[in-house]
């Protein structure tokens, strides 16, 4: 197996260990913490996302740099990794203390409490300030791991500090049902993710000091690619973040709960997808930094396929059987506001793999602008629209929201992308990329249609029902994968068996 194929099975198998992780604890924690309490750590979550703002396009840039260096220890990049770690400390320390010191003003003029204290609700604030500190700098650590193409022990660490976060996090919630106990755990974890991603940074990068240090040569080098970056990241806050935060000032705190639950659902269709492209990103940037332009063809073609394939299956699924798998999982009250929420987020999830390899694609081959002209003109429309969806429709209103702009980016980047990088127009790409998998949605929503009101949690007719048409999807869409990626999925067994022997030896 080469390195990419590797990379992409770490990523499944690490990612995949973290969304079971995730599904498992999200209704334990709303059944413990009740559906506020359980707002308040997705507000929290959203709130750390607007540091994003703040990155400068950091991480990306130093995945493209450390890719492309082939200096004995990665010399060359070196120095953007340490300026760069300073200048996100600097950030993170800022924005600790604005969190801390304006807890009472959140909880109090921003949120809408109804049965937790104001008081209550900025005390909790206040331990987070100490979360973010020490999450917010890991962005520069994956970077290097991404970079070095290190994604088995990126996967291991992610793997560890979730398992820590949401089973141990549970354990505690069980022992003492207690808010606060619960941030102080995702503090304390956080902080020994952070020692552990500090100590095999300096190793995977020889000579790497991680001391304060600012390089103004390296900022040139990088400022427009850089700056690029940061601009498209910001407004990306603005797009996955600005529903939620829109939410938590404009309707009551409960309801950011259940549409932070549909969210976190659905994000494993986005994690799913994040398998493929954090591997394939510096793959894209290697081939093109090399000149390579038929290989890289090859790979986003062959990538692109194979993405859309996986995650169709799970959007699908949740589109069409979202009700039997939310009641499953949830509670009936629950899911009378999350449901219509998930199958909108499912489509809208769809919509961003399909686009989501061109947008790699352009950032490899250092097209930033492509994706930042899309960001800036799709927020002038999205914040707006997303407002008065918000009023007038809810959270459902929200999720619309999600769906078209997706579906903008969808019919916008990959014309644009396929021209300017491949010099060929987008028709191929949907014709064998796209339009084979959503065709074969279909079978849902025959399933859907044949069972109609008999479908419920409790039958077991009804999983069989849906397994039977998840399996004849996995069947039928593996024969419209390319040859060459059928035969990869076959070897996979033999490669992972002699991985492991010589591993013996």
């Amino acid at each position: 197996m080469n390195r990419i194929t590797k990379n992409v099975i770490a990523n499944s198998l690490g990612g995949s260990w973290n969304i079971l992780l995730t599904l498992v604890a999200i209704p334990l924690q709303i059944r413990l913490l009740g559906a506020e309490a359980y707002g308040l750590i997705g507000f929290v979550a959203s709130l750390q996302s607007i540091l994003v703002v703040f990155d400068f396009g950091i991480p990306t840039t130093i995945i493209r740099e450390v890719a492309r260096d082939s200096s004995p220890n990665y010399g060359n990049s070196r120095d953007l990794v340490q300026t760069s770690h300073t200048i996100y400390w600097a950030v993170a320390g800022l924005f600790a203390l604005i969190i801390f010191v304006g807890a009472d003003w959140i909880s109090q003029h921003w949120l809408t409490v109804v049965t937790l204290s104001p008081a209550y609700v900025a005390g909790g604030i206040r331990i987070t300030a100490f979360y973010v500190l020490f999450t917010w700098p890991l962005n520069i650590y994956v970077g290097i791991f991404s970079g070095l193409q290190q994604l088995k022990l990126l996967n291991l660490l992610r793997a560890i500090s979730v398992t820590a976060t949401q089973l141990g996090g549970i354990i505690i919630l069980l022992l003492k049902n207690d808010l606060y106990v619960f941030l102080y755990w995702m503090t304390f974890v956080s902080f020994i993710n952070f020692v552990a991603h500090v100590y095999l940074s300096r190793r995977a990068m020889p000579g790497l000091k991680l001391g304060p240090r600012f390089s103004i040569p390296v900022i040139r080098h990088v400022w427009r690619f850089s700056f690029d970056m940061n601009v498209i990241s910001t407004l990306s806050v603005v797009f996955t973040q600005a529903d939620r935060l829109l939410i938590s000032t404009l309707l009551p705190l409960n309801f950011l709960g259940y549409y932070n639950l549909a969210f976190n659902l659905t994000r494993g269709i986005l994690a799913l997808q994040a398998f493929f492209t954090s591997a394939l990103l510096p793959a894209l940037a290697n081939n093109h930094s090399q000149g390579d332009e038929a290989l890289l063809k090859l790979r986003y073609n062959k990538f692109a396929q194979l993405m859309i394939y996986v995650v169709a299956l799970p959007s699908f699924a949740l589109m069409f059987f979202g009700h039997i798998i939310l009641t499953a999982w949830t509670s009936t009250d629950v899911v009378t506001y999350a449901y219509p929420v998930v199958v909108l987020l499912a489509l809208g999830a769809l919509l961003n793999t399909i686009v989501s390899a061109p947008y790699i694609l352009s950032i490899a081959a250092g097209h930033s602008y492509i994706p930042l002209t899309i960001n800036l003109v799709g927020v002038l429309i999205y914040v707006p629209v997303l407002y008065f969806l918000i009023i007038f429709g809810g959270i459902v209103g929200a999720a619309i929201a999600w769906v078209l702009i997706n579906l903008y980016y969808t019919i916008v980047q990959i014309p644009w992308t396929q021209r300017r990088t491949l010099h060929e127009n987008s028709s191929d790409y949907f014709a064998y990329n796209v339009l084979p998998f959503l065709a074969l949605g279909g079978l849902f929503w025959v399933g859907n249609r044949l069972v109609g009101a008999n479908l419920n949690s409790s039958s077991l007719q009804s999983w069989l029902i849906i397994m039977i048409i998840c399996v004849l999807y996995v069947v039928i869409g593996f024969l419209f994968l390319d040859k060459t990626i059928q035969r990869s999925i076959l070897n996979i067994p033999s490669g992972l068996r002699i991985a492991f022997l010589k591993r013996e030896r």
